[in-house]
């Protein structure tokens, strides 16, 4: 690949480029590889979307005042990052919460980055509290090929889990952008951050960013206590 610096404003000559090869324990159909996150690091049960194939994963966390690493670099974004609704937004019993997004870029040779940042709390009916199992705030990042494909199934869900017997609420925003290349300081692995389930993954900020081209942001409350069952959009 010819090197980056005239389009972005660094070297990207000097940076290896992690090679998008497919996540250790990707479930397929066909050709369609949607990368899920479970922030369990543990694949759900397809039959939780309906049969629909991947490893579903909920991102939470406890509230946390996060900067990110969006604007690193000045000036404007060279690419566009955008992303079309093919299910959802449902919110469903209890917590309950499905909305899947297919990518689409303008970029070419690089990867699109998403910052992934999630508050919330849950309280259980007597009470007591449950700790948000997820990581608060990461990176995560789909490669792309000179045609435009998205990889690593090109398809990004946000899932929230039931949790009967609680009430509490969520919210989680992702901070989208293209780059040419990922930061090699930041670490991106496929193990980084279990979230991820398997897409590269940080949660160091990288110092390669312009200003994101994509914010998208989800939240809600829900109370399945003294009778009452509700989850809705705040």
């Amino acid at each position: 690949m010819a090197p980056r610096t005239a389009r972005f404003g660094w070297d990207f000559s000097k940076m290896s480029i992690v090679p998008p090869v497919p996540a250790p324990g990707e479930r397929t159909t066909g050709s369609d590889t949607r990368s899920l996150h479970d922030g369990s690091g543990q694949p759900a049960s397809r039959t939780d979307l309906g049969g629909m194939p991947g490893a579903l994963g909920e991102k939470d966390g406890d509230d946390q005042d996060i900067g990110g690493g969006f604007g690193s670099l000045v000036g404007p974004p060279q690419f566009t990052v955008s992303a079309s609704t093919t299910t959802g937004p449902t919110f469903g019993s209890c917590r309950a919460f499905d909305w899947i997004e297919d990518w689409s870029t303008t970029g070419r040779n690089g990867f699109i980055v998403q910052e992934i940042t999630n508050t919330g709390s849950i309280t259980r009916c007597d009470g007591t509290s449950m700790t948000p199992p997820n990581t608060p705030h990461y990176w995560e990042a789909w490669p792309v090929d000179a045609a435009g494909v998205v990889g690593d199934g090109g398809a990004d869900l946000w899932h929230r889990a039931t949790r009967p017997g609680t009430r509490g609420r969520w919210s989680m925003t992702g901070n989208v952008g293209f780059v040419g290349a990922l930061d090699p300081a930041a670490g991106f692995s496929r193990t980084g951050v279990p979230d991820a389930n398997g897409l590269l993954s940080t949660r160091t900020d990288p110092t390669n960013l312009y200003i994101s081209t994509l914010t998208r942001r989800k939240s809600g409350e829900w109370n399945c206590c003294d009778g009452n069952n509700f989850h809705r959009g705040t």
